[in-house]
């Protein structure tokens, strides 16, 4: 009715701990360069079904062992690590031409010495993702009534915090 069609979808985390109950079997794998291969042939054949492929859960979830719909949840791993791995298929499907991302609400302390959510990182969502990895298409959270939000902040502060990070 609005004229458009998104799907959520491809999961575009490497499982590389095998205690991630949350991202599971949702992922194509836990070889970042086969994950990046799958990636990119996902988004083609949405996008060229005119269906808006979202690539999630970015900058990456697949090396927690907890599940952030039930509280918050903190990557350990540095930049090097993140663009080695977790970078690797939403570059892939950046260069597929993806229309939209979806950012996590996992935290990446050693990064943005910060436990604030992804979700809510300037950082991530402007640094990372629009200037390192090039991305210029639409950026949304995943569902922020999780409870990695909201343990800790109100719906009002936790929806200004994403915009003023640079969510769309």
């Amino acid at each position: 009715e609005l004229g458009f069609n998104l799907n959520f979808a491809p999961v575009a985390d490497v499982i590389t701990n095998e205690l991630n109950t949350e991202i599971g079997s949702r992922s194509f794998g836990s070889d970042a360069k086969q994950v990046s291969k799958m990636v990119k042939q996902a988004v083609n054949g949405l996008q060229d079904q005119n269906i808006s492929a979202t690539l999630k859960h970015f900058p990456g979830h697949g090396d927690v062992s907890e599940d952030s719909h039930n509280g918050s949840v903190n990557v350990d791993n540095d930049i090097l690590r993140l663009r080695k791995v977790e970078f690797q298929p939403f570059t892939a499907g950046i260069k597929a031409g993806v229309d939209c991302i979806m950012v996590s609400h996992i935290s990446i302390s050693r990064v943005t010495e910060s436990t604030t959510p992804a979700s809510m990182t300037e950082l991530v969502l402007k640094d990372m993702l629009r200037v390192e990895l090039g991305f210029e298409g639409l950026t949304i959270t995943d569902a922020m009534d999780m409870k990695a939000i909201t343990d800790h902040y109100s719906a009002k502060k936790a929806a200004v915090q994403a915009v003023s990070a640079g969510v769309d």
